[in-house]
């Protein structure tokens, strides 16, 4: 396995950028600033996902396995991640998100909630 980084914080407004700042600044790490823009939008619907649909803590990791970048977001909620229609106000996040990464998807964590995570692989 290659570089990693993770952390965690409360859900709230602060989380969706504290989570763009580590992935970016993970990516700046280890020369990979041209994935930044993607993941840093991707990783920022996860953990929007999370604070509006679970609360509670939630945690990012991104890890960097040549040529596939693999950001992983936890949070506390049950329910699997899945793309839905979206109405004027919500429902885009996940339908980005299926349409930008090279793979994602949602399971449940091996402790407890869920784990929504996506792939992005350099050209």
């Amino acid at each position: 396995m290659g570089p990693q980084t993770s952390a965690f914080w409360d859900a709230g407004a602060h989380a969706p950028g504290f989570a763009r700042a580590l992935v970016s600044s993970f990516l700046v790490r280890n020369e990979l600033q041209a994935l930044i823009p993607t993941a840093a939008l991707l990783v920022s619907e996860l953990v929007t996902n999370s604070v509006v649909h679970s609360g509670g803590r939630i945690s990012v990791r991104a890890c960097w396995t040549d040529p596939t970048l693999r950001v992983e977001v936890r949070d506390q909620s049950h329910t699997p991640a899945r793309v839905r229609v979206h109405d004027d106000e919500s429902g885009r996040g996940l339908q980005i998100v299926e349409s930008l990464a090279t793979e994602w998807g949602s399971e449940p964590s091996r402790n407890d909630g869920k784990v929504t995570w996506f792939e992005l692989r350099r050209d």
